[in-house]
């Protein structure tokens, strides 16, 4: 079994009342979905935050201690989905002091010791070693394999050469930054840096808004693909005039059939 303990920063802010044990209830920002931190998670992330936050509602304080096996069970997702989703909050600096405990069943066997055989002890070191070797060949098939170094250092130096590029400063490389571009080589791999260069170069108005923030990147990181394949820049002005022309055609087309 596997427990990790770590602590949620600025817990007052989801909590205020200090002067009760234990709540039903926690405060969440009605804007949270407009916050580039949380829209650019995915949404394994999202019901892990949710799930950290009804644990430190229970104590109402910022500790929280996480069984990774229940955590996954409760919320219907991978053990790697959770410890995937601790390390990306902590790089997003949602949480901080992580502590990993593992606890060992065989402590148990040393009680009552005198009543056990050889056979017994002998027995129950076959049973471990089968059940260990169960649960290694199952962690190698799901265990989600990580983007390469040099990847990842490729399309944040496209990042910032872009960024520097339009703004003629240096874009914030921070943890949160960091971990958006793990995110980015993940989901489109070699294709990633482009990418991002032709992000940074896009005029829609929610990107030119947020100074192009990385994470407006990771939200809309396979539409942006599909658009600098295409060569084609979809930005919301474009797309209004589309709605415009398609409200027109339909018009020309209830005059033709219902002969207004």
């Amino acid at each position: 079994m596997e427990i990790i303990k770590f602590s949620v920063r600025n817990w007052e802010k989801f909590q205020p009342r200090k002067d009760m044990k234990s709540l039903h209830w926690f405060r969440i920002d009605r804007d949270i979905f407009n916050d580039v931190n949380f829209y650019s998670l995915q949404i394994s992330t999202k019901v892990f935050w949710f799930y950290v936050l009804c644990q430190c509602a229970k104590r109402n304080g910022s500790a929280c201690e996480i069984n990774i096996d229940a955590a996954a069970s409760q919320i219907g997702c991978s053990k790697n989905d959770v410890l995937d989703s601790i390390e990306i909050l902590e790089q997003i600096q949602y949480i901080e002091n992580k502590t990993r405990i593992c606890t060992d069943d065989s402590k148990l066997l040393r009680k009552n010791v005198s009543n056990i055989t050889i056979q017994d002890i002998t027995e129950q070191d076959t049973t471990k070693q089968n059940k260990t070797r169960i649960n290694t060949s199952k962690i190698a098939k799901t265990e989600k394999p990580r983007p390469p170094k040099k990847l990842t250092d490729e399309i944040r130096a496209a990042y910032v050469a872009a960024y520097e590029s339009r703004y003629k400063t240096k874009p914030v490389i921070n943890a949160r930054v960091n971990g958006n571009v793990s995110q980015l080589a993940a989901r489109l791999g070699e294709e990633a840096a482009c990418v991002v260069e032709f992000f940074v170069r896009h005029n829609d108005g929610l990107y030119v808004k947020s100074c192009h923030s990385i994470g407006l990147c990771l939200r809309d990181a396979e539409a942006l693909r599909t658009q600098w394949k295409r060569g084609v820049s979809i930005t919301s002005a474009r797309v209004r005039e589309f709605e415009k022309q398609n409200v027109y055609e339909e018009n020309l087309r209830r005059i033709d059939e219902e002969g207004i």
